[in-house]
């Protein structure tokens, strides 16, 4: 569920603890409903989704960036309230959030309490200022909202309304939340805001349960740099990895083109972690995971230094702690992966989860993926893709060390990074994955035939993957009736209770309008 770049990314990533996985009892039931379509929801993407309550969900829509540099009526949110047994939509809301005169731009909305809180900006481009505003509002959408108050204003010397413009005229990369693990407390970030010049600022405020500033702080990144993979632990530091791709002139020879470094936030500033890898290695790409006692979880991908050795070479576990600010190193591993699985990703990998079990050991989940440009035949136009290869899933012991590891095959080339999303759960110590199949690709692992080809699309479908405590899996497709198919098309996934998760799905693969879907896991 490492997921990034994306608006309202709150990802809420509770562990179920259950019996030892080499001790299954019953068999794991999964269910998965998608709700229906009324017809008059709005056609925009679905960006934070609530749990208000044991009855209801609360669901925003919203355009990922505005328009034009005076127009906000892109940025306007549609607020759903859904029935969460039925999922049906119950009422809407459109509010236009204002500051005075002064219309502003909705950002995300948070739960802190029992109340959910809308988040919105305004920049001052005179001033060279970003302001954060928040508002309650009615979790029932009955009554009005209370007014708007201001939380902080940061000096980010930013352009225009937040909107992207020009490319020599600078951007705006909308605000995120992230909770701590006690949802005590939450970050509000923007990964980006550039100005003229080219300078990147990352501004950043904690706040606890009652909107009152912990910290913040404006982070000045050099050109190139991409702040991403963040995690807030339990003690409200921010802990973020830093892409700096180098400028042509300052590259040596037989150097990388990029380098990535972790960091932790709080309210004295900025520390570097040292994750134990050396000087001839470096993170390519990292996911956390917090713990019952305090500590977050971390695994990632590391690779050499030099062009030569820049393919994957490698993974570590670790753990942070708040306590001491310091990384423990638990297992660092060479990744020894078949040729045909490697060959279509051009051997990028990447980690999507880890996840504990009660045992003390955990299930690290691989995807080989790459993120490409290619010229659409059609139109001749530029844009990106995305390769999403097979799944390599191991079983791991307290220790680091390898029970048993799997594959799962298939290859997906998508022009949308959402259709071929991996979603990873654990329920009574069972890993169970959601992801997009197709029948084709299905026949072929059948048969134990490994040339999988991504032009082999035909007749897709959301399936289940349930490995057991040997290894071996099950996949059975969901939400498949009657030649007719219902989609998993989000990028998050949400837990809200001790057996009951949400997407976002729709009812055609590249259907103009997407809804909430729910999935229960039991035990028989």
């Amino acid at each position: 569920m490492s997921t990034y770049h994306q608006r309202a990314s709150i990802v809420l990533c509770s562990i179920l603890i259950g019996a030892s996985c080499f001790a299954q009892a019953g068999k794991l039931k999964i269910k998965a409903t998608l709700a229906p379509d009324a017809g008059n929801i709005d056609k925009r993407p679905i960006g934070t989704l609530i749990d208000l309550n044991d009855r209801s969900l609360f669901v925003t829509r919203v355009d990922v960036q505005g328009t034009g540099i005076l127009r906000y009526a892109d940025g306007i949110p549609q607020f759903e309230l859904y029935d969460r047994a039925k999922l049906g939509v119950i009422r809407t809301q459109t509010p236009q959030p204002r500051f005075g005169s002064d219309p502003l731009f909705f950002e995300t909305v948070v739960l802190l309490g029992s109340d959910p809180v809308m988040i919105a900006s305004r920049r001052d481009t005179v001033l060279g200022i970003t302001q954060l505003y928040w508002q309650k509002t009615d979790p029932n959408m009955t009554a009005g909202h209370r007014p708007l108050e201001l939380l902080c204003a940061f000096d980010t010397k930013t352009y225009g309304d937040g909107t992207k413009l020009k490319s020599d005229e600078g951007y705006h990369d909308p605000f995120h939340a992230i909770y701590s693990p006690d949802r005590n407390k939450v970050l509000i970030y923007s990964t980006a805001v550039k100005s003229v010049k080219g300078e990147t600022y990352c501004p950043m405020v904690m706040v606890d349960k009652n909107m009152k500033v912990v910290w913040k702080q404006t982070l000045e990144l050099p050109e190139g740099a991409r702040f991403q993979d963040v995690h807030v632990d339990v003690l409200g530091n921010a802990l973020f990895m830093e892409r700096n791709v180098k400028p042509v002139t300052d590259m040596k020879k037989d150097t990388t083109s990029y380098t990535l470094v972790m960091h932790r936030v709080d309210g004295d500033g900025v520390v570097d972690v040292d994750l134990g890898l050396g000087k001839a290695r470096f993170a390519k790409n990292i996911v956390y995971r917090s713990m019952p006692d305090s500590t977050v979880l971390i695994a990632g991908i590391y690779s050499g230094t030099t062009p030569k050795e820049e393919p994957t070479l490698g993974e570590f576990i670790g753990k942070w702690s708040p306590v001491t600010s310091k990384f423990e190193k638990v297992s660092t591993s060479s990744l020894v992966l078949d040729a045909e699985d490697r060959a279509p990703t051009n051997n990028a990998i990447r980690i999507i989860d880890i996840l504990p079990r009660s045992d003390g050991g955990y299930f690290l989940v691989r995807e080989f993926f790459q993120e490409t440009d290619a010229i659409d035949s059609k139109t001749a136009m530029a844009g990106l893709r995305w390769i999403h290869g097979p799944l390599v899933v191991s079983c791991l012991d307290a220790e680091g060390g390898e029970t048993w590891k799997q594959t799962f095959r298939r290859l997906l080339y998508t022009t949308d990074k959402a259709i071929g999303e991996v979603f990873s759960a654990v329920y009574k110590d069972q890993l169970v994955l959601l992801l997009i199949d197709n029948d084709a690709q299905a026949e072929k692992r059948k048969v134990g035939d490994k040339k999988l080809n991504y032009l082999d699309v035909k007749s897709p479908f959301s399936t289940t993957v349930v490995f057991d405590g040997t290894g071996e899996y099950k996949a059975k497709a969901i939400m498949r009736s009657s030649g007719a198919n219902d989609f998993i098309v989000g990028q998050h996934m949400y837990q809200f209770g001790p057996q009951e998760y949400y997407l976002s799905g729709s009812h055609k693969m590249n259907g103009d309008r997407t809804l909430p879907i729910r999935v229960d896991l039991t035990m028989d």
